[in-house]
């Protein structure tokens, strides 16, 4: 998961086809880290290039420019890693 995490930070994104939207730039750095993440490519590229609202029982996706897809992948791979701390630090403390 640590490789997966650094790899994570290595995705860089452009400008996507319409405004406001990105595409991620280094294809080959989501396809590794999404291995070693343990999802899909096509997954982990919908959660850092989109947006998901949702108002009361609607759900809509909208674009990502590259800024938010850059803070989309900073956030995940923070919240990755809080996620590993926490569990290491449940471990320690039961032993």
């Amino acid at each position: 998961l640590l490789a997966g995490i650094l790899h994570l930070g290595n995705i860089r994104f452009q400008k996507g086809s319409s405004d406001e939207s990105s595409a991620v730039a280094n294809k080959d750095m989501l396809e590794l880290a999404s291995e070693q993440l343990g999802v899909k490519p096509a997954d982990l590229d919908k959660a850092l290039t989109h947006r998901k609202l949702q108002t009361g029982n609607d759900v809509t996706w909208s674009n990502n420019s590259p800024d938010g897809a850059n803070d989309a992948r900073d956030a995940l791979a923070k919240q990755i890693y809080a996620s590993i701390f926490d569990w290491l630090i449940g471990r320690i403390n039961d032993s």
